[in-house]
C-alpha cells in the first residue's frame, strides 16, 4: 500500500485496518477546503486513489470528483456542478473492494450499548445548546442569538 503525500496532507491508501497506517492527515485551513480534504483523505483510506490513475484510470481526471488530482472548489461564478462534493465511481468500486476484503469494518454483534445510545439521541440537534449558547461556541462569549427563533 502506498502513502499518499504533499505539503499539507497525508493518507495510506487502503490503510482502514491496519494497525498504524489507518489515518489521515490533514492541515486546516479554510472550512470548505477543510472538509474537502478531509474527504479526499478518507478515501484514500478507504482504498481509492487519483481518478485516471492505476485501477481508477477509467475516470476523467477533469470530471472533477473528490478522487481528482487537483483540488477543485467551485465559487459562486463557476458553472454548477455536483461532482467536487462527491466520489467517482472508480471510487466507489475501489471502497467496495477494500470493504469487501477487510474484517476490521464488518459488524461482529452489538457494537453500542443500548441505554448509552437512548441517553445519547434523546435529545433532538440544537436542544442540548439553546441558540445562545450555540453563537457563543462558535463566535464567542459576547455573540448571541440574533433573530426570530421557531423552536
Amino acid at each position: 500500500m502506498e502513502s499518499m503525500c504533499d505539503g499539507n496532507r497525508i493518507s495510506n491508501v487502503g490503510g482502514v485496518c491496519d494497525l498504524g497506517r489507518r489515518f489521515s492527515i490533514i492541515e486546516a485551513s479554510d472550512y470548505s477546503l477543510t472538509v474537502r480534504t478531509a474527504a479526499h483523505e478518507l478515501g484514500h483510506g478507504l482504498g481509492a486513489v487519483h481518478d485516471g490513475e492505476g485501477v481508477a484510470s477509467a475516470c476523467k481526471p477533469s470530471d472533477l470528483f473528490l478522487m481528482a488530482p487537483e483540488m477543485y472548489l467551485p465559487n459562486r461564478r463557476s458553472r454548477y456542478t455536483r461532482n467536487p462534493w462527491l466520489f467517482s465511481y472508480c471510487s466507489l468500486a475501489s471502497f467496495k473492494t477494500i470493504l469487501i476484503a477487510k474484517d476490521c469494518v464488518k459488524v461482529k454483534g452489538i457494537v453500542y450499548n443500548e441505554q448509552e445510545w437512548m441517553n445519547y439521541t434523546m435529545n433532538q440537534p440544537g436542544e442540548v445548546y439553546s441558540l445562545n449558547e450555540q453563537c457563543s461556541i462558535i463566535n464567542g462569549p459576547k455573540s448571541r442569538f440574533w433573530g426570530v427563533s421557531t423552536v
